[in-house]
Parts: C-alpha cells; sequence; structure tokens
C-alpha cells in the first residue's frame, strides 16, 4: 500500500467509528390533530421524528397521512386519566370503565389514526400508576404488533414493567422539552437531551406543536448532525436493539406480580 495512502487510514478508520457509534436521539412530537397549520409546520421540519397524534381530533389522520407522506413514524397519543382530572378529549381510557369499554375505547383510537406503529400516554398521571388498565393497553397493543412509550408523566408509573411482561416493545420519555415555552428553556432542555444521548448512546425526548417550540427546533435540529447525534425512528432503535432486550423478557406470567400496592380499578 502507497504511504500516502496508509496514512489515511487512521483518518479514515476514526471517521467510520463515529459514524458506526454516533448518539442517537428519537424525539417525539405529541398533540397532532387539533390545529392543522401548527401541525403542517410541526411536519416540515429537518429530520425525521415520531408524531404523536390524538385519536378523535378533527385533523388527526390528515396529519398522520401528511406526516407518513413525509417520513414521520406515526404514533396514537392517548389521552389517559390524570391526577389532576384535566379534561381529557376524545378517546380517553379512565379507571371507572369496564374492561369491555375499556378496550373498545382502545380499539377504536388505534383504528382512528392511520399507519400507527405505537402508542404513547397524554396526560396519565393517574392511570399508569394502575396494573391493570395497563395490562388492558398492552394485550391490545401485542394484538396490534405496536411499542409502547412511556411519557412518564408521573415517577410513579408502572407501564413499563407490565409492558415487559406482555413482551411489548417499549421506551420511556427521557427529557421534555417545552414545559417553559421560551427559546431560552427550550435550548437548554434540548442541551440536556443531546448530553444525555452522547453518555448513553440514545435518549427519548418529547416536544409539542407551540408556535415557540417549533421556532425553536427548527433552528437546533439542523445542528445535531455538527455534534455527532443522529435522529432516529423509534421503531427502528426498537427494532435493533430488540433482539438483545428479548433474552431479558420473562416468559409471560399469569397472573402479573402486583407491582403496585393497591390495585385498581
Amino acid at each position: 500500500m502507497p504511504f500516502s495512502r496508509l496514512l489515511l487510514l487512521p483518518v479514515i478508520l476514526i471517521f467510520f467509528y463515529k459514524w458506526s457509534f454516533a448518539a442517537s436521539i428519537a424525539l417525539i412530537i405529541d398533540d397532532f390533530g387539533n390545529n392543522p397549520e401548527l401541525g403542517v409546520q410541526a411536519i416540515e421540519l429537518p429530520g425525521v421524528y415520531t408524531a404523536g397524534i390524538l385519536p378523535g381530533t378533527p385533523y388527526a389522520t390528515m396529519l398522520a397521512e401528511m406526516a407518513n407522506a413525509k417520513g414521520h413514524e406515526i404514533m396514537v397519543h392517548v389521552p389517559m386519566e390524570s391526577e389532576h382530572h384535566k379534561a381529557l378529549g376524545p378517546g380517553a381510557l379512565q379507571l371507572k370503565m369496564s374492561e369491555y369499554d375499556f378496550k373498545q375505547t382502545l380499539e377504536a383510537a388505534i383504528e382512528a389514526v392511520p399507519n400507527a406503529k405505537g402508542l404513547n400516554n397524554h396526560m396519565g398521571s393517574l392511570l399508569t400508576q394502575h396494573q391493570l388498565p395497563m395490562q388492558w393497553i398492552m394485550e391490545s397493543l401485542k394484538r396490534h404488533d405496536l411499542y409502547f412509550i412511556d411519557s412518564r408523566t408521573t415517577v410513579e408509573t408502572v407501564a413499563q414493567q407490565v409492558a415487559e411482561f406482555n413482551q411489548v416493545p417499549n421506551l420511556r420519555r427521557d427529557v421534555f422539552l417545552d414545559n417553559e415555552r421560551t427559546f431560552e428553556a427550550i435550548q437548554k432542555q434540548f442541551a440536556q437531551l443531546v448530553r444525555l444521548a452522547k453518555k448513553r448512546g440514545f435518549a427519548t425526548g418529547i416536544a409539542h406543536p407551540y408556535p415557540e417550540t417549533l421556532k425553536a427546533l427548527k433552528l437546533l435540529l439542523p445542528e445535531l448532525d455538527k455534534q455527532g447525534v443522529k435522529l432516529v425512528k423509534l421503531s427502528d432503535y426498537l427494532k435493533n436493539t430488540q433482539s438483545n432486550r428479548r433474552d431479558s423478557w420473562p416468559e409471560p406470567l399469569s397472573p402479573l406480580p402486583k407491582v403496585v400496592k393497591n390495585l385498581k380499578p
């Protein structure tokens, strides 16, 4: 091999190493369906992300189809009962529901969002603390071959534990980007998401189609490549890691072991 080519070899190896082991981020933008203008602006953002579509909203189907055509991933963003008893909107899941009504409502939500690959919770700080409704959700997701993302609106959530017992591919939200809707706050949260991705190799962030968030992401997303971070689809990440995770999955158990002290409903 000529000496000049030999000198290039370390450079090529370093580039290949960085490319192969680049940190990655799965970005979720939730709450699509009520505002078509902001929804379209979000769809035009650079890169790929997962669009969380609220079932039963006026523009859910239109925005889901547009986002899918643009190459974004689609997820059902299902309203679930919160501890603060906020208004939930159509297709909401509540503790007081019977198993039949609960599952029928969930089925309708899944059918209302075309091309969905998974599901995450909208609010849900109360519902996700309870094993039984989470079990009903995982049964439906397994039947539809959908993954579950725990938005983690409470530290008391048992959603991922129940997903694991049902062998449903799952992840959790790491960083909320826009609890404060200012550029400075969003930029700070975005930097935290990047740091976490670089430290662990992967991180998940959730944002919303607020005007302030869209303006910030339009500036911040193109900078990821310079930082050695790439955007990935949730389904691709789960597919690449699922074979290893399957080895740690327990055999399906019936009944499930208790993961909360006071099982409701």
